[in-house]
């Protein structure tokens, strides 16, 4: 005869199990996170107002233009040199200059 409270049980089990991994998964990420932030402020004192302003007009100065049509790019945000093309009938992503240098500072 087939026992529901068994399967119940499995049901829950996998549930549980699901739930672990995904908790895993968000503190694997925040560590990662964490990390990133860290080496971050190693290589660029955001600290400093001065430094700070330097490394964002630098950012605003970088002209990377779409090889497909010509028009400007946008960095994208979170990460390190991926721009997408400012065109809505082109979309274009495509890898460009750093725009976070560290020898700006």
């Amino acid at each position: 005869m087939f026992d529901m409270a068994g399967v119940f049980d499995l049901f829950y089990l996998l549930i549980a199990a699901l739930l672990v991994t995904i908790v895993a998964l968000m503190v694997r990420a925040m560590r990662l996170t964490k990390a990133s932030i860290a080496r971050a402020s190693r290589d660029i004192p955001l600290s400093r107002p001065d430094v700070v302003r330097r490394v964002v007009d630098h950012m605003r100065s970088v002209d990377v233009r779409c090889p497909r049509c010509g028009q400007p790019t946008f960095a994208m945000l979170g990460t390190r040199n991926r721009y997408k093309c400012e065109n809505d009938m082109c979309r274009f992503e495509l890898e460009g200059p750093e725009h976070f240098p560290t020898d700006v500072v």
